[in-house]
């Protein structure tokens, strides 16, 4: 029984692309609303072109509201039928293992109630629901907030002399694109993007009920015992306990106390965006054959994983003035734009061979009319 990353990915896909078309969207409309009329645009209609522009902020909320209530309904029936395949899943998974030690009596059968498999998944359904609500209204406070932040940028160059009204639109719609659309800004005041937010709520809940259904369905047989999976790439404060067995209890002489691991630590264990996953573990039939890296090739693959999103995000950022460049109908400029791209999917490819690694082009794509 497993859940691999790899196929934590795959399962989180459907819903972080949803939203990633989504933050495409809100971000070409503002794109759009700031580059129409600019030839309107001079130093001495300045304050002009931006109180017309102020006046259009109404119109330009009830749009990105109306784009984020028709990708919400999309994600919320994409979320709800990958909860319930997690939950098959999970019960497939324990079943399949379980069935066997049954078969040769390491440990008699238990009534399972689908019930409180359903009401399981349910309740982290909710929960989910809340967080994507959350991320929605971050969505259209930071997009409003971006808008008025372009016309008082553009504003201040025009007004100042510093630049030309083209250059001043230019130059503030390729800083908005380098700072996107956060889904997320954290009490640091770190700015969480919309695919790395919701791929992390997505994965964790995923995670979640599949490790929650396990350890429940292990309360119904009395196993205390429990094997964390192993992978490399494992975040620091997960690495140290990986491909080894604890007790849930504490009670054993013979496994440390699964509570002295980094379990409920938020990066730890089973914590937000946790890749691990826990199989119950019965003496004399279960079999360990997690292969552990070692703390040094589990540090390199980290390392490399975080320069590989480094990299994907930096393709996104490119077309993304590339869009802009276009949108603003300068044929050097999209010249320049699209060598940036070049370059740097050159970089990438470059990056993934020498490290062996598995190029993943869904995320150096910008999503475009999903719905």
């Amino acid at each position: 029984m497993s859940l691999e990353p790899q196929q934590l990915e795959i399962f989180s896909q459907p819903v972080v692309e949803i939203y990633n078309y989504l933050e495409n969207e809100l971000f070409q409309l503002i794109v759009k609303r700031i580059a129409n009329n600019r030839d309107q645009l001079t130093k001495d209609t300045v304050l002009e072109w931006q109180i017309a522009k102020y006046n259009e902020l109404h119109e330009v909320n009830h749009q990105m509201i109306k784009e984020i209530a028709r990708y919400s309904q999309k994600s919320e029936k994409e979320v709800s039928k990958l909860f319930k395949t997690i939950t098959s899943k999970s019960v497939y998974d324990f079943d399949a293992h379980i069935d066997k030690a049954i078969q040769q009596g390491y440990i008699e059968r238990t009534q399972v109630n689908r019930a409180n498999l359903d009401s399981l998944m349910l309740a982290f359904q909710e929960q989910a629901k809340s967080s994507y609500a959350f991320v929605n209204q971050t969505l259209i406070h930071q997009s409003k907030q971006a808008y008025t932040r372009i016309l008082d940028d553009v504003v201040s160059s025009v007004a100042t002399g510093l630049y030309t009204p083209d250059q001043a639109i230019s130059q503030a719609l390729n800083k908005f694109a380098k700072q996107g659309i956060p889904a997320l800004v954290d009490k640091a005041g770190k700015r969480w993007s919309t695919d790395s937010y919701v791929r992390l709520i997505t994965r964790s809940s995923v995670n979640n009920i599949y490790n929650q259904q396990t350890l429940n369905r292990m309360d119904d047989y009395n196993i205390d015992l429990v094997l964390i999976s192993s992978h490399t790439g494992a975040r620091p404060l997960c690495a140290p306990y990986q491909g080894k067995i604890y007790d849930r209890t504490g009670r054993s002489k013979n496994y440390p106390d699964f509570r002295e691991t980094s379990y409920g630590h938020p990066a730890g264990i089973l914590g937000c965006n946790c890749r691990h996953h826990l199989l119950p573990y019965i003496e004399g039939f279960t079999m360990n054959n997690f292969v552990v890296p070692s703390p040094q090739e589990n540090s390199k693959v980290y390392e490399l994983t975080q320069k590989q999103r480094y990299y994907e995000r930096r393709i996104r950022q490119a077309k993304k003035e590339l869009f802009i460049a276009k949108e603003l109908q300068n044929d050097e400029t999209v010249a320049t734009a699209k060598k940036v791209v070049s370059r740097r999917q050159k970089e990438i490819r470059v990056f993934v061979k020498e490290n062996d690694l598995t190029r993943m082009y869904e995320k150096e794509k910008l999503m475009t009319k999903a719905v």
